[in-house]
């Protein structure tokens, strides 16, 4: 399974975005496209996990669980702190009739964004593209925050 990683750094603590890529979409694989792939502990996303994997940073991902069942599955065992952009979603986001990533790219209008913020980081944007979807979460994760500090009156927080 491949998996797109960022990191970004947000009050003092590195948070790690965590996304499948192609694998998880569905999309026919076959022998010969994994070949040459080393296996998951070989990885550099694997180096990076366990490099970051304490109890002061954080891991995020949508829809984390099944995430985390995966990468458990390849040996890792998670000590950092664990925020799932789904469940936040859902008690963030109460009219939505759907929870999916990509819904919420369009519903909550997340896309018009997406441009200045892949410039940002010298990314460029592909359907079905791991990268793109973590610059779809990270934007999603700074609505997020936002909707929090305002319910919440908390204004020393700033989102990632």
């Amino acid at each position: 399974k491949d998996y797109c990683i960022t990191k970004e750094l947000f009050q003092d603590k590195d948070i790690l975005l965590l996304h499948p890529g192609p694998v998880n979409r569905n999309i026919d694989i076959s022998d010969e496209m994994l070949k040459d792939k080393k296996i998951f502990k070989e990885s550099e996303v694997y180096k990076i996990l366990q490099e970051y994997n304490s109890v002061e940073n954080v891991l995020i991902s949508h829809n984390i669980n099944f995430e985390l069942k995966m990468l458990q599955k390849e040996g890792f065992e998670p000590n950092m702190q664990i925020i799932d952009t789904l469940r936040v979603a859902k008690h963030i986001i109460k009219d939505a009739s759907s929870y999916a990533l990509q819904f919420l790219r369009y519903y909550l209008k997340l896309y018009k964004d997406e441009q200045q913020e892949a410039q940002k980081h010298n990314i460029t944007i592909k359907p079905h593209d791991a990268i793109g979807d973590v610059l779809v979460m990270k934007l999603l994760v700074s609505y997020l925050v936002k909707q929090i500090k305002t319910k919440l009156k908390l204004f020393k927080i700033d989102p990632l």
